[in-house]
């Protein structure tokens, strides 16, 4: 979590050109995102940063 913008920061491996391609059939990608995977061990990290990110 960024404590000053409250945004969640991720970090995961860049997404390879299939699953890229595949991806912007659902949603386009602007010039300034990236697709990223992350494992699947992730999944508990990812939802307790959420968790924490809930407003108040």
């Amino acid at each position: 979590m960024d404590e000053v913008t409250h945004e969640v920061v991720i970090q995961g491996a860049t997404a390879d050109a299939d699953t890229i391609a595949r991806t912007v059939q659902d949603s386009p990608l602007p010039d300034h995102e990236g697709v990223i995977r992350l494992p699947q061990r992730m999944i508990p990290l990812l939802r307790e940063a959420l968790d924490g990110a809930e407003p108040e």
